[in-house]
């Protein structure tokens, strides 16, 4: 089990050398000497090649006439493929969970930048990054700004106004395709935060287009001090919050521009009716002004019997025009 040819050749090396932690042998000898047994305790064992193994201790204490140990017997079962699939699930879970608290988030709120910093706290969560951050695309001045940032000190990375093609982000908003730089030592491009990323200590570098029905919606950007990884798993994990994150930032924009196209005919009706009822003093000069007082008093009426906005607004236009025959 751990990749000696004989008992000989183990009992040679130290019994705390074949534990990763020491203190996990002494947790063991001092459980055994209050206890005098031990049931299913885990423990992290070193093998002869290097390599790490989880077993499954099972151990009692054999005392002597006087009550003092002799020795320790009992057995030791490897468990590590089970506790690594026992991980994986967990690690499954726990992204499926995540991925629905950015269902939920992008739900429950057109804020963009909370929604946008769940997304990136849970990049970082999730896939043992040691910084995210997610920019914007403007399709009026085609360029980049960063809307939120995780794990990067303010000053490493110009925020506003990148260029496609400047840059990192630039680069991958350019290219629409993912970039997986492993080194960026290594990078020859003089780019403008390469410099403070690296004495930050950032060496891994991951950046994905943000696209949505077509059109390209920003980037989402992974940072790591040491190699990530590069298991499809992991990748695909990676692309999905991705999509997710595109789905977000089109839905927020698409809303953000019903509203303003909302405020905007609301506005241009209310203008048109104000016109209208100006026209209407014009004509009638023994009452100018007269259709303002009544909208006035109209209001404070409307007031009075505890009507709600929606309403007074009907009413106050009902009212501006009251007198829309005197035209004929």
């Amino acid at each position: 089990m751990l990749g000696y040819d004989s008992a000989d050749e183990l009992q040679k090396v130290s019994i705390d050398d074949l534990y990763v932690d020491p203190k996990e042998r002494r947790s063991y000898v001092n459980l055994l000497n209050n206890e005098n047994e031990i049931h299913s305790m885990e423990v992290r064992l070193k093998r002869k090649d290097g390599h790490q193994i989880i077993g499954l201790d099972n151990s009692k204490a054999v005392r002597d006439e006087k009550g003092t140990i002799s020795y320790f017997e009992g057995t030791l079962t490897d468990i590590t493929d089970s506790k690594q699939a026992e991980q994986k699930i967990q690690q499954q879970l726990n992204r499926i969970t995540a991925l629905r608290e950015i269902d939920q988030a992008i739900t429950s709120s057109f804020n963009l930048h909370l929604t946008m910093n769940r997304i990136i706290s849970k990049v970082v969560e999730q896939l043992g990054a040691d910084a995210s951050a997610i920019l914007i695309f403007d399709q009026n001045t085609y360029t980049l700004d960063y809307v939120v940032t995780h794990g990067l000190r303010d000053g490493t990375i110009h925020t506003t106004g990148i260029q496609l093609g400047q840059g990192l982000a630039g680069n991958v908003a350019l290219e629409r395709r993912i970039t997986h730089h492993s080194d960026l030592r290594k990078m020859t491009h003089n780019l403008p935060e390469l410099e403070a990323l690296i004495i930050d200590g950032f060496i891994d570098y991951y950046g994905i287009p943000l696209i949505s029905k077509g059109q390209l919606r920003g980037i989402l950007e992974v940072f790591h001090r040491s190699p990530l990884s590069s298991e499809r798993e992991w990748l695909e994990y990676l692309e999905t919050i991705a999509g997710q994150a595109a789905i977000a930032i089109d839905n927020i924009q698409m809303f953000d521009g019903l509203q303003r196209s909302n405020f905007e005919l609301a506005h241009a009706y209310d203008a048109t009716i104000e016109g209208w009822s100006r026209a209407l003093d014009l004509r009638d000069k023994e009452t100018e002004g007269h259709t303002q007082r009544v909208t006035g008093l109209t209001l404070e009426l409307a007031r009075v019997f505890g009507l709600g906005e929606k309403e007074l607004t009907d009413i106050r236009r009902g009212a501006l025009l009251h007198d829309i025959g005197k035209m004929g």
